[in-house]
């Protein structure tokens, strides 16, 4: 059997626009309020959430040509493999706990004090008289009337209490009351003066700085978590760099307090450029230990070669060299410093980093260029008289030594001024100011964004619900499930809910006599057309109509098609074979008794249970009086007598059944039909039950001939929707 769903949503399959289309129309209400919801959400944040200021800073990062000692001591030599950090690099740091913990304490964020004001009353109280004073205005004690600031300095609790109110009271000039959670008694102490309590859970450490408040004035204190803090400020913080390549990097802090905004990311970029200084000055210092071991060193053999050479101009006199070698000695003992300042760099940067660190590499390079320069000059000097190889030899180690010592020691006089922390890497160009405005909301952004929002979850919902309910709302629903064809499609009628609950006690309630050209009487008669078109005869004119569960709408189909088929001149008998819940009599307006369970159980004869109905050419069977166990006056022959009895008379008779899945007799009043319709309701049945609905009637050896779509809401896009208003037929809204 075919199981094919195609304009029921199912996650399984496609989803159709009609499909959600359908969904959202079914569940109109619910998906109007969720929207609604979003919306009065959205018009919140966008009209009347606390407003939101944002400063920025700008960083400017040094290149690294006025910075290259500042990382080592070799001048020029250090710039060709100096590692400089990159801007990006630069941005995290600033953005790290480490810059960002420092200026939360200095500024204490993670302390909340505040006067304790009534709500809108003291507000108002403090814009009225700015002056310090009445805490008990209006005899109402124990709150702020005027204004009040105070300032602490250290305010340390036991994690167990951050985040728990305390109370700070002004008591005289000088003095302060503090109590709150985990202290038996109140306690006293002085401004400018810490005070360390002991508490239930731990110590705590309160230093108030100032209090400007009159005396009783009460104060509310919170320990907010310093991590909770830290971590806040860093999501509202956002460093980039403004320009690709440029070392300009500008910093941006959103929050609602544009004076803690100004104030804090000020602090955060004093931070960044103390914590900046403090890494040059360790690396410096770092460098001036090594320094510190190799200068005494150096001196002493400048020292021991000066000696050397004076003792060898007294025992031969001054050697004269040709300009050649005078120049070649000159090259070589460049050479030769630089060859030498360069391995004592490699020896300070081992301490650092391993052999395959880039910097390690770099000098390896640069020592291995030198020592073969260096070959090619001793060479020359190799080429002199021994006398004067000898002098030559002396006077470049004297000048080499000279050379490396006068570095060394100028390098030593620039590392100490690092040290003492008087140069950085980068430098703040812009400083952090107070935002005077707010971020401006682009308001009908947001509520669009709202709307769009409550759309997609209204939407969701109403497909989440068709699916998990299974109604159908479709004929392809049903074909492609049961593999049934659905012979018609009946639109939801506005005039018969009206006229129902109008129609008074006795009175018909036919909607084919009070509105013939209702959208709904058309559909049936399309039905009756399609149902004289069968060619049934005599013998074969039982017409049954049931359905799955209840409120389907098979009796509304049954009442009104018998007075369909009536008014085209064809006699038709109506029976009501819900012996339990039967309600046709209602809609015909006669009695509900004798009917056919008084006929079933012997009580009456057959002529008195036939009523003549309002609607010509119609005739009908009512239920009956209500018994207890009806459903046993249909097993045996059960309707056949009355059904072979009324034939003959009847072009048709249609009979009324119960629903399938509610009482067990539907399965043997089925058995007496020619034609069965199986009447299902959109929006309202579900393809399970209609399976098992048509399961129950095979076991029986019965299967339905059709399906009736009953109470279809016509809606835009689906096809036959512009028929509701072609000519009379027009459908009326609101149902």
């Amino acid at each position: 059997m075919p199981s094919t769903q195609t304009g029921l949503p199912d996650p399984r399959g496609p989803i159709t626009l009609a499909g959600l289309l359908d969904a959202m129309g079914r569940y109109r209400w619910a998906v109007a309020a969720i929207v609604l919801a979003w919306l009065m959400a959205g018009a919140r944040f966008a009209f009347l959430a606390q407003p939101v200021y944002k400063a920025d800073m700008l960083i400017q990062l040094d290149d690294g040509a006025t910075s290259s000692s500042a990382r080592g001591w070799l001048g020029d030599v250090a710039a060709l493999f100096d590692i400089k950090s990159s801007a990006s690099a630069e941005a995290q740091i600033i953005a790290s706990r480490l810059v960002v913990t420092r200026a939360v304490d200095v500024l204490q964020r993670h302390v909340d004090i505040a006067p304790r004001r009534l709500p809108l009353i003291g507000e108002l109280a403090t814009s009225v008289d700015g002056a310090s004073g009445w805490p008990g205005w209006l005899g109402l004690s124990g709150y702020a009337w005027g204004s009040a600031t105070a300032k602490v300095a250290s305010f340390e609790v036991p994690s167990v209490l951050e985040g728990r109110p305390f109370r700070l009271i002004r008591i005289s000039a000088r003095t302060w009351q503090f109590s709150g959670p985990g202290l038996a008694v109140p306690v006293q102490g002085e401004i400018g003066v810490e005070r360390v309590v002991a508490s239930s859970a731990g110590d705590i450490r309160l230093l108030v700085s100032a209090l400007d408040a009159a005396p009783g004035t009460p104060f509310t204190l919170y320990r907010r978590s310093r991590q909770k803090v830290v971590d806040e400020v860093r999501s509202l913080l956002a460093v980039q760099e403004r320009v690709k390549q440029s070392g300009m990097i500008v910093a941006t802090l959103k929050g609602h307090d544009p004076g803690q905004v100004g104030a804090l990311l000020r602090e955060i970029g004093a931070q960044y450029i103390r914590q900046n200084v403090e890494r040059k000055a360790a690396e410096a210092a770092q460098s001036l230990d090594f320094l510190d071991v190799q200068l005494p060193k150096l001196k002493q053999q400048l020292e021991l070669v000066q000696d050397r050479y004076t003792t060898m101009n007294v025992d031969y006199g001054i050697i004269d060299l040709p300009e050649e070698v005078k120049l070649s000695l000159k090259s070589a003992a460049d050479a030769q410093t630089k060859l030498m300042l360069l391995l004592q760099k490699r020896d300070e940067l081992a301490t650092r980093f391993t052999s395959a660190h880039p910097a390690m590499v770099a000098i390896a390079r640069q020592i291995a260029a030198v020592r073969e320069q260096k070959q090619g000059l001793d060479h020359t000097v190799k080429r002199l008289p021994a006398l004067q190889q000898r002098a030559a030899e002396l006077k470049l180690d004297m000048r080499v030594a000279t050379d490396l010592y006068t570095v060394l020691l100028g390098s030593t006089q620039q590392l100490q001024l690092l040290k003492a922390g008087r140069v950085a890497s980068a430098r703040i160009v812009d400083v952090a100011m107070t935002p005077d405005t707010p971020v401006r909301r682009n308001r009908v952004v947001m509520m669009v964004v709202a709307l769009l929002g409550g759309l997609i979850c209204g939407t969701g919902f109403a497909y989440v619900m068709s699916w998990l309910l299974g109604a159908v709302s479709e004929a392809d629903d049903i074909e492609g499930a049961l593999g049934i064809g659905v012979l018609g499609t009946m639109p939801q009628s506005a005039q018969q809910s009206r006229l129902v609950a109008t129609a008074e006690k006795g009175q018909q309630r036919l909607l084919a006599l009070a509105a013939p050209s209702d959208p709904a009487i058309e559909s049936l008669r399309s039905l009756r057309t399609a149902l004289m078109l069968s060619n049934a005869s005599r013998d074969k004119n039982v017409l049954m109509i049931t359905a799955a569960e209840p409120s389907a709408g098979k009796s509304f189909l049954a009442a009104n098609l018998a007075a369909v088929l009536g008014a085209s001149g064809q006699r038709v008998l109506l029976v009501d074979a819900d012996v339990h819940r039967g309600y046709l009599h209602e809609s015909f307006g006669v009695p509900q008794s004798p009917g056919l369970s008084d006929f079933l159980a012997g009580e009456v004869k057959l002529d008195d249970i036939v009523h003549a109905g309002p609607a010509p050419g119609v005739d009908l069977i009512t239920g009956g009086t209500m018994r207890a166990q009806a459903d046993d006056y249909f097993i045996g022959a059960g309707l056949a007598p009355v059904l072979d009895a009324c034939r003959a008379d009847y072009a048709w008779i249609i009979v009324d059944t119960p629903p399938i899945l509610a009482v067990a007799d539907t399965t043997m009043l089925t058995r007496h039909a020619n034609v069965l319709w199986l009447v299902a309701r959109a929006g309202q049945s579900r393809l399970g039950d209609l399976r098992e609905s048509c399961k129950r009637l095979r076991v029986c050896g019965l299967a339905p001939t059709a399906v009736i779509l009953n109470g279809v809401v016509q809606r835009l896009g689906r096809y036959g929707a512009t028929y509701c208003t072609y000519g009379g037929y027009r459908a009326e809204r609101g149902s």
